[in-house]
């Protein structure tokens, strides 16, 4: 099935995407510099803000190391283990679901790990 597409549009529309792939990492580099993970932690009242914001890395980074070999993960497994670290948002869905954008931004190399989690939100909020 052709779209309609001669072959100097799609090189063009190729080339558009790729521009705008750079800028959209370009900006994500910058907005991790503002640490959306500890500044959401803060606004829900943690205190150590830099340990925690390692532990949550150190839990995420493990969990996508093992999402990339093939292994299981799963966002229950994912909200127990944060749940440890903070016991107070332990049912407060909205704030996993704000980590998880958050750690898009911060932690690209977890994207695969995150884009799993949002799909599994998608289908405990349906």
């Amino acid at each position: 099935m052709s779209l309609g597409l001669n072959d100097d549009r799609l090189i063009e529309l190729e080339a558009k995407v790729q521009e705008l792939e750079t800028r959209f990492d370009g900006i994500a580099g910058i907005l991790s510099l503002l640490q959306p993970v500890a500044r959401l932690l803060e606004s829900c009242g943690a205190l150590d803000t830099r340990q925690l914001s390692l532990a949550v890395y150190e839990v995420v980074d493990e969990m996508s190391d093992r999402l990339n070999r093939g292994e299981s993960v799963s966002f229950t497994e994912f909200e127990e283990r944060l749940t440890g670290l903070v016991p107070h948002l332990a049912s407060n869905r909205r704030f996993f679901e704000l980590l998880v954008e958050a750690l898009k931004i911060e932690r690209r190399t977890s994207m695969r790990l995150c884009m799993h989690f949002t799909r599994a939100m998608a289908l405990l909020r349906s």
